[in-house]
């Protein structure tokens, strides 16, 4: 319920002139900020402060020559607090209110007297009634000891955090109660409207740092997933590899069992020419059958059984590689394809994690850097490897 606002001397002229209701040639009040000013009302401003003859804009320069003022165009030499009705105040209790308010502000900033006061306007012709208390920032240098114009040594922050709770005890003590002066708004104390514009900023600032901070976290960890899905790739590669190594020698091995099959089967050919005789014994008789042909015939048995052995497994393990490398190979080919969709998933639901208004200010974030790296908003995370 109260504003602090501090000006230099080429600001004061249209405050002044809003402070005392100055008309223009045309004799149409001036409008200050959005407020509209009712007319009919007008008449029942009133000042609290003393009656300047010389006008509030010579009374600051005369006041300011009085003192060590430097000759800069960015020293303040107004500040003005502008103090609104609580809404709790009764109609009737509102001048007194206004007259306990003059004395409280006479009392912080002028020890007491009227000889930095400006002037102290009540306007009663805009929406709420309030008062604007403006004066010049006069304090001692505790070094020298001579009077100075510097507001930013009468106007501290300590000042402003305390301005609220201060002025609601002055009140309780008028009134006998405490008048809603207090609120939510400034119940940890009063700024400027200057330092309220650069908190507002500064806060955005630093959630946006905190915003970008968790999408260079999102970006890590889609780089990394996507740096253990390459690595799964290349795995699945190299056993695909390995595996058409082994089945090119199992093939290898085949063939080569295939011409031993063949020479086997020839000898068994020689084999079956072979016509024994059987004796009465059951001896084999003949002139046709050597003992040479029974060694020869024992020499050719034995490694020919070998052989269909070796190629009988041989045969299994091939089938089973076969199988196996085409059962790998569906895998891979379906990993592949999935790969894309698991990373728009993992950043969709990293994306999620974030609240409403953090996804606003990252899309708008994108949006204000899409000349240098244009990014759709309902792209937001795809194509992004890292």
């Amino acid at each position: 319920m109260a504003h602090f606002a501090k000006m230099t001397a080429a600001g004061c002229g249209g405050v002044s002139d809003h402070h005392e209701r100055k008309k223009r040639e045309n004799g149409e009040h001036r409008k200050y900020g959005n407020q509209d000013i009712d007319l009919s009302r007008t008449e029942l401003n009133y000042n609290l402060g003393p009656d300047r003859e010389i006008g509030q804009r010579e009374f600051i320069k005369q006041r300011c020559s009085e003192v060590k003022c430097l000759k800069r165009d960015n020293v303040k030499v107004m500040c003005s607090w502008v103090i609104t009705a609580p809404k709790d105040l009764l109609e009737s209790e509102q001048r007194k209110f206004f007259e306990e308010s003059y004395k409280f502000l006479n009392e912080r900033y002028s020890h007491g007297s009227e000889r930095n006061v400006i002037s102290s306007y009540v306007h009663m012709d805009e929406t709420t009634p309030h008062m604007h208390y403006a004066f010049v920032p006069v304090v001692t240098d505790k070094k020298k000891g001579h009077e100075k114009v510097s507001a930013h040594e009468l106007v501290t922050r300590n000042d402003l955090r305390t301005f609220h709770a201060d002025l609601e005890r002055h009140m309780s003590d008028v009134f006998g109660r405490e008048i809603g002066i207090q609120n939510e708004a400034t119940r940890e104390g009063n700024r400027a409207i200057e330092e309220l514009k650069r908190g507002t900023a500064q806060e955005r600032l630093e959630n946006l740092e905190k915003d970008v901070a968790k999408l260079e976290a999102l970006k890590t960890e889609t780089a990394d997933m996507v740096s253990s899905l390459r690595n799964l790739e290349l795995e699945l590669k190299t056993s695909v590899e390995h595996l058409r190594g082994e089945e090119k020698s199992v093939k290898g091995s085949l063939r080569a069992l295939e011409g031993q099959i063949k020479q086997t089967s020839s000898t068994l050919e020689k084999i079956n020419a072979i016509k024994p005789e059987k004796g009465l014994m059951g001896t084999v008789k003949g002139e046709n059958v050597t003992v040479e042909n029974i060694e020869w015939l024992k020499k050719a048995a034995l490694p020919s059984a070998e052989a269909y052995d070796r190629a009988e497994k041989y045969r299994r393990q091939g089938a089973e590689l076969l199988e196996k490398n085409k059962t790998l190979a569906e895998e891979n080919a379906d990993l592949k394809g999935r790969m894309p969709s698991w990373l728009e998933n993992a950043q969709a639901l990293q994306f999620s994690k974030l609240s409403e208004r953090q996804k606003k200010e990252l899309l708008e974030l994108a949006g204000a850097k899409e000349s240098k790296n244009p990014v759709k908003s309902k792209d937001f995370g795809k194509n992004d490897r890292g």
